[in-house]
């Protein structure tokens, strides 16, 4: 990982000490707005936007989110209060199907410390959402935080994730993604199960392996050219 410089560390820590003081009149409004209505496909990375509307608020929030993460990740105290108190905040949102702020907790898993003490805990509540979700037939496109937030902590935690997530409902939320044909669903969730697939966790079991197989034979003629080398590499 690259160093973090001493003035991204002093600018992470103000920015720090400011969100932890206004949390908790910030939290309720966004939370609101947030959850009133779907989110727009590329909101999850969209960048501020500096007009009134409800798709510009939503944008706004998402952007604040990823911030507090990365200043969670390099300031160098306060990091984990604000860490949980934004787990906090999006776990709420997920509980009310809302799951465009686990975009925010995905950045929060480049911190090996947060991804451990934090998000490992919260997998399972987190995984029962994104199922409920699919469940509802709800757009598949709305899963790709969830995809990228177990994709980076796969690659951040290796075996100690798969031994210690939800792998039976994470093996059935991606072989439902693999049946679709959209690049941004496909690529976290291809990164995720080659890790899966090379892991040497004795909670990898030979059944969920075969379940993986079968997804993807039953699904690889659907998807894009562009995806050939991740097709190859699972």
């Amino acid at each position: 990982a690259c160093e973090t410089s001493e003035a991204a560390r002093a600018s992470a820590a103000c920015l720090v000490a400011f969100l932890s003081s206004t949390w908790g009149a910030l939290t309720p409004p966004c939370h609101q707005l947030l959850c009133a209505a779907p989110v727009a496909r590329d909101a999850c990375k969209g960048k501020p936007i500096y007009e009134f509307s409800d798709e510009a608020l939503q944008v706004n929030i998402l952007a604040l989110l990823r911030c507090a993460a990365r200043a969670a990740n390099d300031a160098p105290s306060g990091g984990a209060d604000l860490a949980g108190q934004l787990l906090l905040f999006v776990a709420a949102g997920c509980r009310e199907g809302q799951l465009a702020g686990l975009y925010a907790l995905s950045l929060l898993a480049s911190n090996a410390a947060h991804a451990r003490s934090q998000l490992l805990p919260a997998l399972e509540g987190i995984c029962q959402a994104a199922m409920s979700h699919a469940q509802a037939g709800r757009p598949p496109e709305q899963l790709v935080p969830f995809l990228e937030l177990t994709s980076a902590l796969a690659a951040g935690l290796g075996d100690d994730f798969f031994q210690a997530a939800p792998l039976s409902a994470l093996v059935r939320l991606s072989a439902m993604a693999l049946a679709s044909g959209e690049q941004d669903i496909l690529r976290p969730v291809l990164m995720l199960l080659q890790r899966l697939l090379m892991s040497r966790s004795a909670a990898v079991t030979a059944p969920m392996v075969e379940e993986v197989i079968q997804a993807v034979l039953a699904n690889f003629h659907r998807w894009p050219r562009s995806m050939s080398p991740q097709m190859f590499k699972v």
